[in-house]
């Protein structure tokens, strides 16, 4: 396969509003991606080769708040339209389809605490909420081709995590109870078939880590 090459145009604004307590990024973008390197199965192999140039298109929004001597919300979104503009055989997508593993929509939300108790000491709390829109992906083990690609093609469905933390801090160190994927969602992340049998029978799934609590301990050394 040959190197690939972006093309990539934006235009954004930022803006800093309310004595720099509100922060907001706002920004299109264009991007023309040529020979992209994608992977595919030739055979029961997989190989890695180039496919028909993209077109990847989309909007990005981003705030920064602070609500108050204590609290912080931070939140983004963003948009992308990602097809290819022209058919390939090799890869097996036709001109206008998306390209894999790219969702439309993603965005995320964060609000953070943080409380000063005594000399270096501090408290801290989170909480996180990221959502992925519905995707597409071509799974492993099958030759995907211009006309059975919809009969193989993956639609993995959209979702969203909460994660919790909460925890002390104090010069170099800093420990932390946490609990990741609160709802114990069951997503599922990309297409992996038993070797190449690629049937109702034997596809699997990866699949993101369920509800999960620890403790989480830091040390910086310098």
């Amino acid at each position: 396969f040959r190197s690939d090459s972006v093309w990539s145009y934006e235009l954004g604004e930022k803006s800093t509003l309310m004595h720099r307590r509100l922060t907001l990024d706002v920004s299109a973008y264009y991007e023309r991606w040529v020979d992209p390197q994608l992977a595919t199965n030739l055979a029961g192999f997989g190989i890695t080769a180039n496919g028909a140039d993209a077109r990847i298109q989309g909007l990005e929004a981003e705030m920064h708040a602070l609500l108050g001597r204590d609290w912080h919300l931070e939140a983004n979104a963003g948009y992308t339209d990602a097809t290819f503009t022209r058919a390939s055989a090799i890869i097996g997508y036709p001109a206008g389809t998306r390209v894999p593993d790219t969702p439309r929509v993603m965005g995320s939300a964060a609000l953070r605490w943080r409380h000063d108790l005594s000399g270096n000491l501090a408290a801290f709390a989170s909480l996180e909420w990221d959502y992925v829109g519905s995707r597409t992906d071509a799974p492993y083990g099958e030759t995907i081709t211009l006309w059975n690609v919809e009969q193989y093609m993956v639609h993995l469905p959209s979702y969203s995590l909460t994660d919790l933390r909460l925890g002390l801090e104090s010069g170099r160190w800093r420990a932390a109870l946490f609990v990741d994927n609160v709802t114990n969602e069951r997503v599922l992340l990309d297409p992996q078939p038993q070797i190449d049998l690629q049937t109702a029978a034997f596809t699997r799934y990866t699949v993101i880590r369920p509800l999960t609590a620890g403790l989480d301990l830091t040390w910086r050394f310098r």
